[in-house]
């Protein structure tokens, strides 16, 4: 008898508790606009162990290309993605937001994690995210954002060498400029060589740029650089620069490639420097092999009449982008001209160290490996299988595609990946193993092959990967996952083919993320 008067008494109160929740769900349902509340959760009112609140986790985006994420002029565009937020039970969470941090929210509940918002006014600006699940349990967190007036860029640069001969290549390098707001890629540049007010280049947004005076230009010579950014804030800055009459030697240095990796061979060639009184087979040459500026007076040789060198640069510090190499020539009066050569191991190389040390590329010692290079269908398939460690399975020859008989090269790869819905052929029949593939299609294989989950919905960070495009869910996963970037310009190109250093950072970057789930 006692254990029937505890459990009617249970039933009532879990009657009377459910009620309650139920009330305050309407509540909230009929009066959307009411003020945002500042508890952080309501806990379960039934009291369930297993029952959890949600979690509420947003990302501010613009793709105005500020340098602070968070940031942005009087009207950029600011994307909020709630699609991190959690819910224990996997319920369907609600979203809220308050876009001005006055506790007041601007938006209803809705099933969309995603909203977007532009402003007007300077300040900052306390964006809250309020997410709800199905019994009523609430979280909520906020994000700083700024909004400022756009300032003009500052224009700065830097000139190697400051003093030289009419034939010597100055090298103008912009990089020191900066912009309060604006990434440094959004940004153009143009030149005036000679002081004379017309400028000698159109806008660019190439940063570093090289120009050679010629017989007839001596003494000081003004260059102006004048900078926009994109709301056409502009700025100048001036320098000079001394063109020399005299009779010191002409150095000139040559390097190839222009571009390499980690294992490239760079050749360097100073055969063409020359002298007005001394004969070429008299001239000698010193090398400073990793050149840093001008106060760098360590050189890697002594004068001797070798005018070439040999070079694969060290991957200890994984140091990537532009590579100096100096050399001085002396003629036999003691004059010593200088030149400087640039070559560039590219931003993929730790990226292709990785794969050509596991075998699945090979960068080859020569000088004929282009990370630029595009890669072939076959070739992708291939680097993907291989990646996936399934390069020792070969599969049941099947006659699939016509241009893919049993001995082909690709063709267990083609076969495996095509088991595993990774890839299909064209509608005649056809694989095409030696046509190129574009960056889209090929980031549409890497997550299907690493089984990512694809995102839905997202924003359009790219003006060239619209929601209307087939691609536009895998270039939003594949942005979101830091598998792909776009370019500086702030597109994407996802019809560009693929090169194999894009690829590279691909398959890398699937792999991390493979492990880390």
């Amino acid at each position: 008898m006692k254990s029937l008067v505890k459990d009617t008494i249970r039933v009532s109160v879990g009657i009377t508790l459910s009620m309650a929740v139920l009330t305050a769900a309407l509540a909230v349902s009929q009066n959307a606009m009411a003020i945002v509340p500042e508890q952080p959760y309501v806990h379960n009112t039934n009291d369930d162990p297993t029952d959890f609140r949600p979690v509420a986790s947003f990302r501010v985006w613009t793709n105005a290309g500020m340098g602070r994420e968070a940031e942005g002029t009087m009207g950029t565009k600011f994307y909020f993605d709630a699609r991190n937020s959690k819910d224990p039970e996997r319920g369907q969470l609600k979203y809220r937001w308050d876009f001005d941090g006055d506790g007041q929210a601007e938006t209803d509940w809705f099933t969309e994690p995603t909203a977007e918002r532009v402003y007007w006014e300077t300040g900052q600006k306390t964006i809250k995210l309020i997410v709800r699940d199905e019994v009523g349990n609430l979280d909520h967190t906020t994000h700083q954002i700024k909004i400022v007036k756009n300032t003009r860029p500052t224009a700065f640069f830097t000139v190697e060498p400051e003093t030289g001969s009419p034939a010597q290549k100055f090298r103008f390098n912009a990089a020191e400029t900066f912009d309060d707001q604006y990434k440094q890629g959004r940004l153009f540049y143009r030149w005036d060589f000679d002081g004379d007010k017309v400028y000698d280049t159109d806008w660019s947004p190439r940063e570093i740029v090289e120009h050679t005076y010629g017989h007839g230009y001596k003494g000081i010579q003004k260059v102006t650089l004048e900078v926009k950014d994109p709301e056409n804030g502009r700025h100048t800055f001036t320098k000079d620069i001394e063109i020399l009459e005299n009779t010191v030697p002409v150095a000139v240095v040559e390097v190839e490639p222009k571009v390499g990796t980690f294992d490239t061979l760079f050749r360097l060639n100073a055969e063409n420097s020359f002298d007005d009184e001394t004969e070429h087979r008299d001239l000698k040459f010193r090398w400073d092999m990793d050149y840093n500026g001008p106060n760098d007076i360590i050189y890697d040789s002594a004068f001797s009449k070798g005018y070439s060198r040999s070079i694969r640069f060290d991957d200890d510090n994984q140091k990537v982008g532009t590579q100096r190499v100096r050399v001085e020539i002396q003629d036999e009066d003691g004059e010593i001209g200088t030149a400087i050569a640039y070559t560039v191991l590219h931003w993929a190389s730790p990226y292709l160290k990785e794969l050509n040390d596991e075998g699945i590329i090979y960068t080859r010692h020569d000088r004929t490996f282009d990370p630029n290079t595009p890669v072939p269908r076959g070739e992708v398939i291939q680097m993907i299988i291989k990646k996936l460690d399934l390069g020792r399975i070969a599969p049941e020859y099947q006659p699939i595609f016509s241009d893919i008989p049993q001995h082909d090269k690709y063709m267990k790869y083609v076969l495996e990946a095509y088991n595993r819905g990774i890839v299909e052929g064209y509608p005649d029949g056809t694989f095409r193993p030696e046509a190129s593939i574009s960056r889209a299609e090929t980031l549409a294989m890497i997550l299907r092959a690493f089984e990512i989950d694809i995102l839905r919905g997202g924003f359009q960070f790219y003006p060239d990967v619209p929601k209307s495009e087939w691609f536009f869910k895998f270039v939003d996963t594949g942005t979101t996952s830091e598998l792909v970037s776009g370019y500086d310009t702030g597109s994407f190109g996802p019809h560009d083919p693929i090169t194999f250093g894009e690829i590279a950072k691909m398959l890398y970057q699937a792999d991390k993320l493979d492990e880390l789930n």
